[in-house]
């Protein structure tokens, strides 16, 4: 498939990149960056730190760059992850999958006394924008997320599994479709406090954030190749 060529371009992107930093090739090595961030009722912006030094949080699926390694992205996903909550409410990490569209199986929460329900609430994800940059530049500027929606096959609520089993719930096929290019490759050093700028366009977040047994998460994966020592290896040679 064309999105599972990402690894391979960002991967020669990355061999390149060592190379020039004087390192062998063998430095790089495919992989992502997931970022997850708790979305609020009152926020429409979302900055994202991308490195550990700035951006440490004590959730289990994440994957932030390290000081020490560059990463070369050559595509990203934007979704929302639905998170189930304990009695207590606390995440129960690694139990739901991420969505790429305002699933109204899944984001199922009515309108009530707000103007939106919950699934019109979360398609204001994607028809914000995002601006990319760092302490030296801006790699990109306000572009719409719109292109990041993805509706992947869902099987409807009816669908038995087999003759007297439980009927599917609304399930989403993830196939890697939901990654899209970038356009092509965008590296970024450890240390360079990367950011990504999330705007959601949202006039009525009242369900945006889930319920007490649900919390939405802003959920953003960056794949690529790291260059493991890249930025190490940059100030050596300055």
């Amino acid at each position: 498939m064309w999105y599972q060529r990402l690894f391979g371009a960002a991967l020669e992107a990355a061999q390149r990149f060592a190379k020039a930093a004087g390192q062998d090739a063998k430095k790089a090595m495919p992989g992502e960056l997931i970022f997850v961030v708790p979305l609020d009722a009152e926020e429409s912006d979302y900055e994202i730190d991308l490195g550990t030094e700035t951006g440490v949080t004590k959730i289990p699926i994440e994957k932030r760059l390290t000081f020490r390694d560059n990463f070369a992205i050559s595509g990203m996903a934007v979704g929302v992850l639905p998170v189930t909550v304990d009695s207590g409410g606390v995440p129960l990490w690694g139990a739901n999958h991420a969505e790429y569209w305002e699933d109204p199986g899944v984001f199922s929460v009515a309108a009530g006394a707000a103007k939106l329900n919950e699934s019109q609430c979360i398609a204001g994800v994607w028809n914000g924008h995002m601006t990319f940059q760092n302490n030296e530049e801006t790699k990109i500027v306000r572009m719409p997320l719109r292109g990041f929606r993805t509706v992947q096959t869902t099987q409807a609520a009816t669908i038995t599994p087999y003759s007297g089993g439980t009927a599917y719930k609304t399930a989403n096929e993830h196939n890697g479709n939901e990654l899209k290019s970038l356009g092509g490759i965008v590296k970024v050093a450890g240390g360079n406090e990367n950011k990504i700028l999330i705007h959601i366009e949202c006039k009525d977040k009242t369900n945006l954030v889930g319920t007490a047994t649900r919390k939405n998460y802003l959920y953003v994966v960056l794949r690529g190749a790291f260059i493991k020592g890249g930025t190490i290896a940059e100030l050596q040679t300055k």
